[in-house]
């Protein structure tokens, strides 16, 4: 099976904070509950939507899925997955996640097309 990539790329309005905490922690690869407190800061319909994020990924082995890709700069954010079955899994909860903490013109780029389903 071969590793597949998704890249979710947006404008921020507002939170500049806590949208920096986000990306930098997933860019240093803090999943678990380093992404939920991170999630925490932008509401309950993003806590519960990062908690199925969580649970797509672990679909696959513990640490299947590399954010380290990922980046902030001024009010744009790019964050970039790759991995195997979890990434599959999770492209559509994580555009979900993106949209609940209020992710402006997001666009995705994947060579999964399941996620559209």
């Amino acid at each position: 099976m071969m590793e597949s990539r998704a890249e979710f790329q947006f404008e921020i309005e507002g939170k500049q904070t806590e949208w920096s905490a986000l990306i930098e922690g997933l860019a240093q690869n803090k999943h678990g509950a380093y992404f939920e407190e991170y999630a925490e800061a932008f509401g309950r319909a993003a806590e519960d939507a990062a908690e199925a994020v969580l649970d797509a990924w672990e679909v696959g082995e513990r640490g299947e899925i590399d954010s380290s890709g990922s980046s902030i700069n001024g009010n744009r954010g790019q964050i970039v997955l790759f991995g195997f079955r979890a990434l599959e899994a999770s492209v559509g909860v994580f555009k979900e996640f993106l949209e609940a903490c209020g992710a402006k013109n997001l666009k995705v780029i994947s060579d999964l097309d399941s996620w559209r389903s």
